[in-house]
């Protein structure tokens, strides 16, 4: 983050007396705060933090840092400043980074800060409110959701003198936080967006969180809430009353100051009726549901007592505004389905911070090795317009090079018409129309601009996929599940990651790639292809090839992949091709067959593999593992703990009698098996459908959330006489006149034949529409006459959420008589896969 500009010596002195200067304190202005080494990108002006948490230190990174070029370090343990450093010594580096912020933040009474919280929407409210205010502020706000202990903090060092707004999103998890983040913040307006059953798990009680998030608002002179439940809205008077402000309520008690009426919803957007004491005002949002209104309603009435200025009447151009909403969780994708290039979409917003995480981002998920920007102007910046963009820019060239920027816009055009090796375009029209594909094979691209360049637009020149079918894969969720499953084994259990079958259907590398950062320590692949494929897109922790053959040997040495072995043939053979390549050591994972019947050596004979590993000990036995047959299965627990029996046994036999260097990990949990039996989690897990968000049997009591969904639009529509048959074989026909919707997709993309004549039903405009006649290859058609309004164009969800309906995994294999890995795996590689990230 950056926004300010002090020595070590200041910020020691904002920190306070028990702040200790150590090493060689050097006075040069500092203008960054990092905790990840990955997002160090101008070290010389960088202070690092050293974060210590439950499952991460910091001072681990301290090294690596310095090696970076960071020489400024706020750390709570001396004795590992790295030689040649200087830093901060505190007792508490997370309460040392809020003094900082709060003394920082304490410099701008000018500044209009507005502090967000609530249970859902404060991340959307904060970037609607932006939009809102549009150019006619200079505004700060947090970036992504930066609204915790440390992202608090964070967010108020990028406040700058320019600034004339500041929105600061506040999150909490426990008792006590808020009242830390308030002294910091110190808001001048609170917004309290929908409160509800989010992140209860640290309170006793929903009035107990509740009045924990009131306490940002203690001394605030305005505070605006959705109350729309009563409840909320007497807990937020009786608190107005012990705390004197200004208090705007919208909801439907007749003593809120603000309600909404004709309220009307579908999957193109949603409009309703803002009413106040003396106006009313319509709202037309391209975003559907109910929420969206309320978000947008709370942004509206926070735009206008912030002192926007609508023309021609107190409301006057808003609804041009408000036409500029969008999702906020569609601010970055990343889109790997043209092989010759990957495109990060994060052309939601342009300001220094985001555009810093967009550049992290393009360092770390990439497999095109040239990067290309393409940046806008950015917004909300008033005078200080050019000098911030010019920063954007200065930072761009040092990531990246000039040769690999182009900008997009007005601003930029004029700074850069005299700078011809940076490429430079007035507007997004004028780039289309000179627009060269071969200036992009072999790249990552990464789209970041403001939403009104409609960088989106350049998608189908990049990715040259004119399908219209697509399948999303939320990499929040897939972390969410992550986190979820990690929190259930001991800290000390190490986590391998399933990724074969191109990662259950979600895609290999893309999935790989996020586990990692996520702390997964190794993957596991079927085919020894698969490995290669990992390995040759620059991932790099062990990878456990499951069924590698004999004629893959040689590549399991060239890109360093270790196979499982299941019986002593493959192994002669696997060191045999080792040697041949000068190897000395030959690493591999032992399988034992306990009662999968599949493969594996046999639970009552180890004498023979005992014989050959003592025999060769050059074989570095790296772990041995078995797999669960039935541990989804709650009938069959017995035979589950018959096969760990028989797992520890064989392990116990063998370690007893090889003299091992290290021991060999002990791994025999699937999903099911840590889940319902956490006492044979042992030295490693392997998480596999859990990780996609499928729970694997019905009573799993864990939070997971399925990561894919499958996306197609309408082609056409047509209006048919009733008795009319439809499809192949004229297998399905209706009484009445209908209306018949086809889609651009079919079994050939994985949408199973079995679904036909009425038996699947998909999401449009937020309604279940049941499939009419067979699926064919590439088509399907839908049954629309219950659904209003339907149009070539609109999208259609075949598996996953729309509205307020979500179709699952589990029930489209229920439909089908079949599992859900089925489900997943057979979603064909010819549908593009998006992957998603807020």
């Amino acid at each position: 983050m950056s926004g300010f500009q002090y020595s070590l010596s200041q910020i020691a002195e904002m920190i306070g007396s028990y702040a200790q200067l150590i090493g060689q304190v050097s006075d040069g202005a500092l203008a960054e705060v990092e905790f990840d080494t990955r997002q160090i990108h101008d070290p010389a002006v960088t202070l690092f933090l050293a974060i210590k948490g439950d499952n991460r230190d910091g001072h681990r990174f301290l090294q690596q840092a310095f090696d970076k070029g960071v020489r400024h370090f706020l750390l709570s343990e001396a004795e590992r400043l790295p030689a040649g450093a200087c830093g901060i010594l505190v007792g508490d580096t997370v309460a040392a980074l809020q003094a900082f912020a709060k003394g920082h933040r304490d410099r701008f009474h000018a500044c209009t800060v507005v502090a967000i919280t609530g249970s859902n929407g404060k991340t959307t409210v904060k970037e609607w409110l932006v939009t809102l205010l549009g150019d006619r502020f200079s505004v700060h706000k947090s970036p992504g959701s930066y609204n915790s202990q440390i992202g608090v903090p964070l967010s108020l060092l990028g406040i700058e003198a320019h600034h004339e707004v500041a929105i600061i999103e506040a999150g909490i998890s426990k008792k006590g936080e808020m009242a830390r983040l308030e002294r910091i913040i110190r808001p001048d307006i609170g917004i309290l967006t929908h409160f509800g059953d989010a992140h209860a798990e640290g309170f006793a009680s929903p009035a107990e969180k509740l009045q924990e998030k009131l306490q940002l608002f203690q001394h605030t002179k305005l505070l605006l809430a959705d109350a729309e439940d009563a409840s909320v809205f007497d807990a937020l008077h009786a608190f107005t009353e012990r705390h004197p402000q200004e208090f705007l309520s919208l909801g439907g008690n007749a003593d809120c100051t603000h309600s909404l009426s004709d309220i009307h919803t579908d999957a193109s957007g949603s409009s309703a009726i803002l009413h106040a004491a003396r106006t009313a005002l319509s709202l037309v949002l391209p975003v559907p549901g109910e929420a969206a209104l309320s978000n947008a309603a709370l942004a509206v009435i926070a735009a206008r007592r912030i002192g926007l200025r609508f023309t021609d009447d107190e409301y006057g151009d808003v609804q041009e505004r408000l036409s500029l909403l969008r999702p906020v969780s569609m601010r970055m994708e990343m889109i790997t389905d043209n092989p010759e290039l990957t495109i990060i979409n994060d052309a939601y917003n342009a300001d220094l911070s985001s555009v810093k995480n967009a550049l992290s981002l393009l360092e770390t998920a990439r497999y095109h090795a040239a990067r290309t920007l393409i940046l806008t102007d950015i917004d909300h910046q008033g005078p200080a317009q050019e000098r911030v963009q010019k920063a954007i820019l200065d930072m761009a060239v040092m990531a990246l090079g000039a040769d690999n920027i182009i900008v997009i816009g007005p601003i930029f055009d004029l700074m850069l018409r005299d700078v011809p090796w940076i490429a430079s375009y007035p507007s997004t029209d004028a780039f289309i129309e000179a627009f060269d594909y071969e200036r992009f094979r072999n790249r990552t691209v990464l789209l970041k601009g403001a939403r009104r360049f409609e960088l989106d637009r350049l998608i189908p020149y990049l990715s040259r996929r004119a399908t219209a079918t697509w399948f999303k894969v939320n990499m929040n969720a897939l972390a969410h599940n992550y986190r979820q499953l990690r929190a259930r084994v001991p800290k000390a259990t190490r986590t391998m990651a399933m990724v074969k079958a191109f990662a259950y259907g979600s895609g290999s590398w893309e999935i790989a790639q996020a586990v990692v950062r996520e702390g997964v320590d190794e993957l596991a692949v079927a085919y020894t292809s698969e490995g290669i494929m990992l390995r040759t897109r620059g991932i790099h922790v062990p990878i456990m090839v499951m069924n590698a053959d004999l004629q893959s040997i040689a590549q399991l040495f060239r890109f360093d992949l270790v196979p499982e072995v299941y019986n002593l043939d493959f192994l002669r053979s696997y060191i045999a091709e080792g040697r041949l390549q000068g190897k000395t050591s030959f690493p591999v994972h032992i399988k034992v067959d306990t009662g999968m019947g599949r493969l594996g050596f046999d639970w009552q004979s180890a004498a023979e593999l005992i014989a050959f590993l003592k025999a060769e000990p050059m074989v570095l036995v790296q772990s041995v593992l078995s797999h669960l047959a039935s541990a989804d299965a709650l009938d069959q627990d017995a035979f589950t703990h018959l096969q760990a029996g028989r797992f520890q046994h064989f392990y116990a036999a063998v370690v007893a009698a090889v003299s091992f260097e290290t021991l060999p990990l002990r791994h025999l949990c699937n999903t099911a098996g840590m889940l319902r039996f956490p006492e044979y989690a042992l030295d490693m897990v392997r998480l596999g459908i859990g990780l996609y968000g499928i729970p694997p049997f019905e009573e799993a009591n864990i939070d997971l959330q399925e990561i894919g969904s499958i996306h197609t639009v309408v082609t056409q529509v047509h209006g048919y006489a009733a008795g009319t048959p439809i499809g192949y074989g004229c297998s399905e026909s209706r009484d009445y006149p209908t209306r018949i919707a086809t889609l651009p997709i079919g079994y050939a993309d994985g949408i199973r034949r079995s679904l036909s004549n009425g038996k699947g039903h998909f999401l449009i405009r937020g309604q279940r529409a049941p499939v009419i006649g067979r699926v064919c290859m590439d088509m399907l058609m839908l049954d629309v006459t219950h659904v209003t309004g339907v149009q070539a164009g609109d999208e259609v969800v075949l598996m996953g959420g729309q509205g307020s309906d979500f179709i699952s995994v589990k029930e489209i294999a229920r439909l089908c008589e079949t599992i859900s890995y089925e489900i997943l795996t057979g979603i064909s590689q010819r549908v593009r896969r998006v992957y998603v990230r807020e």
